[in-house]
């Protein structure tokens, strides 16, 4: 009986409880996106790189060749 009594402070409770949970949902989120689109871009940053060095050594190679003949 004393729970009902209290509906306003039940109320209260409730939202306070939904606004948390809310809250703690959109900043999961965020941060999940944040560290996803970091992830992303080292990974595309190691990519090129990768790219670049194998393209860097396909040249001195060339260039080597080149040298030889």
């Amino acid at each position: 009986m004393a729970i009902l009594k209290n509906k306003k402070f039940n109320k209260k409770i409730i939202i306070a409880a939904v606004t948390a949970l809310m809250l703690s949902i959109f900043t999961g989120t965020y941060f999940y996106d944040k560290n996803t689109k970091e992830k992303e871009l080292v990974s595309e940053a190691q990519e090129f790189l990768r790219n670049t060095r194998i393209k860097v050594l396909e040249d001195s190679i060339y260039f080597m060749v080149l040298r030889m003949n």
